[in-house]
């Protein structure tokens, strides 16, 4: 197979990021009909179908894995061209869950800054952050999946513990009499969003069965804290929130001695990139300073 063409390879990577063929014309400043041309003869190259024409248009499995390598590319030219021009800002985009984001992960980002690397970060729930990275939409990834992913490293950063919490004067309501495990089912959960599956897994492990609880949904991680905190419901908490909230008494931890361990996992692109090594290792420093190695 003959090598793909760099301008055609450029031309369908500025489609998925537009999101149409013309957005993409306008951003290459060439024709509508040019990029058409383009994406069919490389189509016809690979013998493949590669984009899903619509609004907006989306890549093909094929697409994706193209996307990918495209974006390697694209990052392995900015890191020349910026040690070339001695420019010392490099851009990675990273997926991150909100929890690590609020917490631990705060100093690579300060860290990664220092050093002159900006960050696009994309928060996904810590299992699904994955799928972007195969999609070729980051370049790495906090995950709590330790499988690995064709064409990139796995690396094992450490241990947050998720505990189940309420306020004073939620346990008083729902907590001061009769069997806990049935409190907890009955009364209400805060959850972050339809991902986040932290409160039924909670709930399944002290009630030794697959019961769903009662859910309230709210995707901010400040308003969720304080949900918690004005009695509208139980939630589980990580330790760099809980502790802190433990020592203030506004909070009490509803099943002492039970919690869920959730392993986090570095996973990044292959590619040799100084830019993406230095973020690694900043990333790398800051679990070690945060995270637990169990």
């Amino acid at each position: 197979m003959s090598e793909i063409n760099n301008l055609s390879l450029k031309v369908f990577a500025e489609i998925l990021r537009s999101g149409s063929f013309e957005a993409a014309a306008k951003k290459l400043h060439i024709t509508p009909s040019a990029v058409s041309q383009r994406i069919k003869q490389l189509e016809e190259q690979l013998g493949q179908l590669l984009i899903v024409r619509g609004i907006p248009s989306r890549p093909t499995d094929v697409g994706k894995k193209l996307f990918r390598h495209a974006q390697q590319i694209q990052s392995v030219e900015d890191d020349f061209f910026n040690e070339l021009n001695q420019n010392t800002n490099y851009k990675i985009s990273v997926a991150v869950n909100m929890d690590s984001m609020d917490g631990w992960f705060f100093d690579a980002i300060t860290e990664s800054a220092n050093l002159g690397i900006i960050l696009n970060l994309k928060v996904e729930d810590q299992q699904f952050t994955e799928s972007l990275l195969r999609e070729g939409k980051v370049m790495a990834a906090v995950s709590t999946n330790s499988r690995t992913i064709q064409g990139c490293s796995t690396e094992f950063l450490g241990t947050m513990h998720y505990t189940a919490y309420a306020s004073v004067l939620f346990c008083k309501q729902f907590f001061s009499q009769g069997d806990r495990v049935k409190s907890l089912i009955a009364s209400p959960a805060i959850c972050f969003n339809e991902k986040d599956g932290l409160q039924h897994t909670f709930v399944k492990l002290v009630a030794g069965g697959d019961i769903e609880p009662v859910t309230m949904f709210i995707p901010s991680n400040a308003a969720y804290v304080e949900a918690i905190l004005r009695g509208l419901g139980w939630g589980m908490l990580p330790d760099f929130i809980s502790e802190r909230l433990l020592r203030q008494e506004k909070i009490v931890k509803l099943f002492p001695g039970t919690s869920i361990a959730v392993n986090l996992y570095w996973i990044r692109w292959n590619t040799k990139l100084p830019s993406l090594d230095k973020l690694s290792e900043c990333v790398r420093n800051a679990a070690q300073k945060h995270l637990k190695v169990e």
